[in-house]
């Protein structure tokens, strides 16, 4: 109990926000998966010719991916989703937020055109790592006789030519860096209003790189202190989530995701999640 009173004493002296000019966004990651368990189908899903709104029919194949949620106290909200937690890709889900809340169109395009240029596409760095390492005649091998790329036979020749993970994110990296780091775009987002990002303190969060781009992007990090989720107000919406994903019945990942978008949505921004943690830590009352 004292640990969770010192802790919480720390993030009182962190959090020094101007509320007014400035916008409070609190992140967390979380894992959207679906469960396999058909044990759970206890009889026929049809009852009378109708559907049984209580008997779940649940798909063998286990498919999920990672959300990264953005729980706007005095802005917009957002969530997005990737299939790796790392720090490129939490720049880029950072980017996207960007493109979602600002008002610049000049800065959006600017963002868009970064997050959606096929250079920061893993396979297509993997194909100009190889051809750089094995050359043109190597590219001709990877591909089926209807010209698509045959991911095994990709991975399969990347790791021959010891084109590893390290290698591909660095890439990934240095793109990014090179794109974002532009006098331009610093000067438009520096116009907008800064964000102040409440978040855990994950190695994919305290990089370098991110810092930097942080910089970049006019968002302030404030790292929760170590081993206090109950301090994160998004924790409670991700059990909200989880537990209505539950009982619901989807069979794809495309539809996983669309379930997951829209309850993110419905539930995010309820002020009950937060307005506890605003009036502990801010002294804002907003009733």
């Amino acid at each position: 109990m004292k640990n969770h009173q010192k802790q919480e004493k720390t993030l009182k002296k962190t959090l020094e926000i101007d509320l007014e000019t400035e916008d409070l966004v609190v992140l967390d990651e979380s894992r959207a998966q679906n469960n396999t368990q058909t044990t759970r189908c206890l009889c026929n899903p049809t009852q009378n010719g109708f559907k049984d709104p209580n008997i779940l029919r649940k798909t063998g194949m286990r498919f999920g991916t990672n959300a990264v949620g953005f729980q706007g106290i005095n802005c917009p909200s957002y969530v997005f989703f990737n299939q790796k937690n790392n720090s490129n890709n939490f720049i880029i889900a950072l980017c996207n937020y960007q493109i979602s809340r600002i008002e610049n169109l000049e800065a959006i395009n600017i963002l868009y055109n970064i997050v959606t240029n096929p250079k920061i596409d893993i396979t297509n760095i993997k194909l100009e790592l190889l051809k750089e390492k094995a050359g043109e005649e190597v590219l001709e091998k990877i591909y089926d006789e209807e010209h698509n790329i045959d991911p095994k036979k990709l991975s399969y020749y990347c790791t021959k030519n010891k084109i590893n993970y390290y290698k591909i994110t660095n890439r990934q990296k240095k793109y990014l860096k090179n794109e974002l780091n532009k006098k331009r775009l610093i000067y438009l987002l520096q116009n907008e209003r800064k964000i102040n990002l409440v978040l855990d303190n994950a190695r994919i969060h305290t990089a370098k790189f991110v810092e930097e781009m942080c910089d970049i992007l006019s968002i302030n990090l404030v790292f929760l202190p170590p081993y206090c989720p109950f301090l994160n107000p998004i924790e409670d919406v991700w059990k909200d989530i989880k537990r209505e994903i539950y009982i619901s019945d989807y069979e794809t990942l495309d539809e996983l995701i669309e379930l997951f978008t829209s309850l993110f949505y419905e539930l995010v921004d309820n002020i009950t999640y937060y307005e506890n943690w605003l009036f502990e830590f801010f002294d804002i009352n907003i009733w």
